[in-house]
């Protein structure tokens, strides 16, 4: 084999090497934070469920749900406390999703019990948005909410039938 070409295959050995260790190390950082980013996310949905007057419930656990929708939201099973008796086929589950609104895309918070959109309820929003709180909450109560309404049981179908 030629001088060059040696020296060219140690090269470009060495530079696809650093790329598969950047890599590799990308992905184990990944795969270490995905638990820390669920704990965050269940307490924060937590903490919308706890101011919602209407029900009372808590998170339980991550559902893994496999959707397109996946990506911009995550799934919790939710418990619910005292009210009415519980039925043993009721699933309730607490969806936080970032839906876009007028001063940016905003984490919500939805509870469904079921698959239909009359069976889900927009808890509230995650996160201190200061004074455009007032302005948030007058300017999506109207569409974008119900929207979303109808789209959180498609996305809790594809926990149904796993």
């Amino acid at each position: 084999m030629e001088e060059s070409a040696k020296k060219n295959l140690k090269t470009y050995g060495i530079f696809f090497g650093i790329i598969i260790f950047m890599s590799a190390v990308l992905i184990a950082s990944i795969l270490y934070a995905r638990e820390s980013w669920q704990k965050g996310l269940a307490s924060e949905v937590q903490s919308v469920l706890d101011s919602y007057e209407n029900e009372k419930f808590i998170v339980d656990k991550y559902v893994d749900v496999d959707t397109l929708a996946s990506t911009s939201a995550a799934v919790y099973s939710l418990i619910k406390v005292g009210g009415e008796q519980r039925k043993s086929s009721d699933s309730y589950y607490g969806v936080i999703i970032r839906v876009p609104s007028i001063v940016g895309p905003v984490p919500a918070v939805f509870v469904c019990n079921g698959n239909k959109a009359d069976d889900v309820m927009f808890v509230g929003y995650a996160g201190d948005f200061g004074k455009a709180r007032g302005v948030l909450e007058f300017k999506n109560t109207g569409g974008i909410i119900n929207y979303w309404r109808s789209m959180i049981p498609k996305i809790t179908a594809k926990i149904e039938n796993d």
